[in-house]
């Protein structure tokens, strides 16, 4: 399935990205996608693509690996436009 949606892409800084996950597939959803730190309460998501990438559309789409939980640090590092709201 192809969408034809207007989105910006944003590639995570290596840096950023805690050393011992290359494989972002097997995060848990008490844990920052970006750091590994583990969080109480769950606020911000991040919606990361197959090739590590992160998009400012919540929409599913092809290569879209879903949304991951972010922590307040790191959020911070991140444009607006690519933090979505947890569900309550």
């Amino acid at each position: 399935m192809t969408h034809n949606i207007n989105r910006w892409i944003f590639e995570i800084p290596l840096e950023d990205v805690q050393d011992k996950s290359h494989d972002f597939s097997h995060q848990h959803s008490e844990e920052c996608l970006l750091c590994g730190k583990g969080m109480k309460d769950v606020k911000q998501l991040v919606h990361l693509l197959t090739n590590g990438n992160l998009v400012s559309s919540d929409e599913d789409f092809d290569n879209s690996q879903g949304m991951f939980p972010v922590g307040n640090e790191c959020k911070n590092k991140l444009p607006n436009n690519f933090i979505f709201k947890a569900k309550e």
